[in-house]
């Protein structure tokens, strides 16, 4: 069975949805990030409709919209339990 595949503009509703920062680069292109201190963020190619995760601004993984989506997915998830936790120790 075939899942549907993710659209930009769901990608992009979903992220902002989780609270990621969605903007675009200098050269037009697309991003989603948590904030400008943080030091990865996903860029979108558009000739590849592809999105790439760029860490301390090297590429290194290329994701479909639908792999994104799954990554931050992840990332809120963790990054929920890491809050969780924080508030029971304080």
């Amino acid at each position: 069975m075939r899942t549907k595949s993710a659209t930009t503009k769901e990608l992009l509703d979903q992220a902002k949805d989780w609270g990621f920062v969605v903007g675009e680069t200098p050269q037009g292109s697309l991003q989603i990030g948590c904030s400008a201190s943080v030091l990865w963020r996903l860029e979108h190619r558009q000739l590849q409709n592809q999105w790439i995760l760029v860490v301390r601004n090297v590429p290194q993984i290329r994701f479909s919209s639908t792999e994104a989506i799954s990554f931050l997915a992840r990332l809120d998830l963790v990054s929920g339990r890491l809050s969780q936790q924080s508030e029971k120790v304080a």
